[in-house]
C-alpha cells in the first residue's frame, strides 16, 4: 500500500511539473465569427462592484481606471459608452447638479438615449 502512494505521488509529481500556465492578447480578441463587431480589435468590458459608484471621489477612480485601460497599446479605441463619462455630461447639458445622485440617475436612464445603460447599470435601493 505505501508503495503504491509513493509510485501513486512520483506520477502526480512528473505531472504537475508538466503544466504550462500562459496568455495571449490574442485569445481575447474578438472574430469576425463571433458575430459581435466587425473590428478587430481587444474590446474589454470592465465592471465595477462593490462599490459606492454615488461617491465622486470613486467616480473619479473608475474614470481613472478606463482612461488607463484606453492608454494600453493593446486597446486601440476608447468605449464608446462609458456611464460614467455620459452621466456627468448629461448633468451638466440638462442642469440637473442641483439634484441628488439617484435623482440623477434616474433622469439618466428614463431619457431614451441612455436607456441602453438600464441593461448594464444595477441600482440597489438604500432605505
Amino acid at each position: 500500500v505505501i508503495l503504491s502512494f509513493i509510485a501513486l505521488a512520483a506520477v502526480c509529481a512528473v505531472s504537475a511539473s508538466n503544466l504550462t500556465q500562459e496568455f495571449s492578447f490574442t485569445d481575447a480578441m474578438l472574430s469576425d465569427v463571433d458575430g459581435y463587431t466587425t473590428r478587430n480589435s481587444i474590446a474589454p468590458f470592465a465592471y465595477f462592484r462593490s462599490v459606492d459608484q454615488s461617491n465622486e471621489e470613486m467616480q473619479s477612480q473608475m474614470e481613472t481606471f478606463v482612461n488607463d485601460l484606453v492608454a494600453l497599446d493593446a486597446v486601440e479605441e476608447e468605449p464608446e459608452n462609458f456611464w460614467s463619462w455620459d452621466l456627468r455630461s448629461f448633468v451638466e447639458t440638462q442642469g440637473l447638479s442641483e439634484l441628488t445622485f439617484n435623482q440623477q440617475l434616474d433622469a439618466f436612464l428614463k431619457h431614451k438615449t441612455f436607456s441602453c445603460f438600464g441593461r448594464t447599470l444595477l441600482c440597489k435601493q438604500l432605505n
